[in-house]
């Protein structure tokens, strides 16, 4: 609508406004042709007006406010040069062809018509600059306010895992033999830089249900815990998170986030304690992360356990793969969290030397291993769908660069599932499949 504007002839008002851009216009449009009308009296040359006996140099006057201020003041200066003229001859003006005081108006009119296209003209410039100058000032606010969020998030999250994919790599640190100590004290570090809390204890549960007062991991101060404090009661009754916007009792609570743990079908086994959260972090999605990230510890202290039954039914498959595809499957059982196994099989001898390059070149997080000659599992953990599809156009381009063709050209087959059945059944899938 603007740029319309702009292009469209100036209508009757936005002539007036063009023709005095500054308060005196007016004045100047009846000044300057009286004091002409004056001078011409002065010197006693009727002609100076109807332009009868040389130039009309009285009609300069008119045309210069015409060009300064456009055709309505122009024309109001002629009209005054008129009058002047009309009161000055009187009755020799009626007298008159009125060739001159024609030719005078008429050359009015034209230069008023060019004086408003050139107003128009640099009052669009000055608006498209006025414009430009705004925007180029909250592109600069912009910016300046960008570069400060930029600063303190670095600050904030310099030594902090981004996201949950990274977090879950730290865990995997964990060993079975890691003490419950060093253990507890990383699982608090973890849960401080994704989840933002500030200060929280890990507690151990007994075969009864009852919390351990001593802290066996603490993140700040280490407090001891109150088992009367009605959120902890709440949270051990129930079996699950309790936190400080559950129930308007638990306002009274000194806790703001309460958490038994411990493996899917058994009986918890620690409980967590957060003390201090800021009031923006307690949402959904920090307390989703919380459990996610508990849970995924407590199937990490029973690793041999987790990952007993998937060894005997494979012995040639790795524990840390084993490990993680059962922790992989137990995540998307309990929170949906998808991922996806993949086995890439080798039609001869030939293609299956691609099989050990391959898994060089997987990303950190993605896991691998051979049950079988000519065949290789891949493991993407917190992967599905266009995520799977990418590894596999990775896959493709990579072959390409090293002269091998595509999968096909290769000698490889590629089969994808999510991990929709238990560990040992996806592994019979991978090994012993077509």
């Amino acid at each position: 609508m603007t740029a319309l504007a702009l292009r469209s002839s100036p209508t009757l008002a936005q002539r007036w406004d063009h023709a005095q851009p500054r308060p005196w216009a007016l004045i100047e449009a009846v000044a300057l042709p009286l004091l002409a009308g004056l001078l011409t009296l002065a010197v006693g040359s009727p002609g100076w007006l109807s332009g009868e006996r040389g130039f009309p140099w009285a009609w300069l006057a008119p045309w210069i406010v015409t060009l300064r201020y456009g055709t309505l003041a122009g024309a109001l200066a002629a009209a005054s040069l008129t009058a002047v003229g009309m009161v000055w001859l009187g009755a020799s003006f009626a007298q008159d062809d009125g060739s001159g005081w024609a030719g005078g108006w008429i050359v009015t009119l034209i230069l008023g018509e060019f004086a408003d296209r050139w107003i128009e003209r640099m009052r669009r410039h000055q608006i498209e600059r006025d414009y430009a100058e705004d925007q180029l000032q909250r592109l600069s606010r912009q910016h300046y306010t960008l570069r400060l969020s930029h600063d303190r998030l670095e600050q904030e999250l310099l030594h902090q895992p981004l996201t949950l994919r990274a977090t879950l790599e730290q865990l995997r640190r964990l060993g079975p033999d890691t003490p419950d100590g060093e253990a507890g004290r990383l699982l608090l570090q973890l849960l401080a830089g994704f989840a933002k809390v500030q200060q929280a204890t890990l507690h151990r549960l007994d075969e009864a249900g009852r919390p351990d007062p001593a802290p066996l991991a603490h993140l700040g101060p280490p407090q001891p815990l109150n088992p009367d404090d009605p959120m902890v009661t709440q949270a051990l009754r129930r079996g699950r998170l309790a936190h400080v916007r559950d129930v308007a009792e638990l306002a009274a609570s000194r806790y703001r986030v309460v958490l038994p743990f411990g493996l899917d079908g058994q009986a918890a086994q620690w409980l967590l304690a957060v003390h201090h959260l800021p009031f923006l972090a307690l949402h959904d999605g920090t307390l989703v992360a919380l459990q996610v990230l508990c849970d995924d510890f407590a199937a990490l202290r029973q690793a041999r356990l987790s990952t007993a039954d998937v060894l005997r039914r494979q012995l040639g498959c790795a524990a840390d793969f084993a490990l993680e595809l059962q922790r992989l499957h137990r995540l998307q059982q309990r929170w949906g969290l998808s991922s996806t196994l993949g086995v890439l099989q080798a039609r001869d001898a030939a293609a299956a030397n691609w099989l050990p390059r391959i898994a060089a070149q997987l990303r950190s997080l993605d896991l691998s291993c051979e049950p079988a000659p000519g065949r290789l599992l891949v493991l993407l953990p917190l992967t599905h769908g266009a995520g799977s599809e990418g590894f596999f156009q990775r896959l493709e381009q990579w072959l390409q660069q090293q002269g091998g063709g595509g999968l096909s050209e290769a000698g490889l087959r590629w089969r994808v599932r999510t991990l929709d059945a238990p560990p040992a059944e996806l592994l019979r899938w991978g090994t012993e499949g077509p």
